[in-house]
């Protein structure tokens, strides 16, 4: 609990968006593939148990399927998590919409980023269009 403490701790945990670079996991270095993956996912959740708001949460994409994450979240906080497929809405085509809807705007140079949302200085856009053809 000490990492998840530092974490916390961390100015880091203040930001509203956070990305693969901003996480140190070389604590499971040494561990097998099995207590690596599940030391990882159980950090995760910590991670994301904190950040909860006192809501129902639903959650959608791949993650969904994660009996693991989903069950061990459910341990640290006291809010009801479903997928989003009990409300008959489909929880595989969620996060391939969301990413399709941030790629077309990009695409015409719309910002997809925003400082109420991530906290970023100004709207950004995404990324930049590669042309491969």
């Amino acid at each position: 609990m000490g990492l998840i403490c530092n974490f916390f701790n961390n100015s880091i945990s203040k930001k509203r968006s956070l990305d693969t670079s901003d996480f140190d996991i070389s604590f499971a270095r040494g561990l097998s593939l099995e207590n690596g993956a599940a030391t990882i996912t159980e950090f995760t959740a910590s991670i994301l148990s904190k950040k909860i708001l006192n809501n129902d949460i639903y959650v959608c994409g791949g993650g969904r399927k994660n009996s693991f994450l989903i069950n061990s979240i459910k341990k640290k906080i006291k809010n009801k998590i479903r997928k989003i497929d009990d409300l008959n809405i489909d929880g595989g085509f969620i996060e391939s919409q969301a990413f399709a809807y941030l790629a077309i705007r990009s695409y015409l140079g719309l910002p997809i980023s925003f400082p109420e949302t991530t906290g970023c200085n100004k709207p950004t856009t995404g990324g930049i269009l590669v042309k491969n053809y």
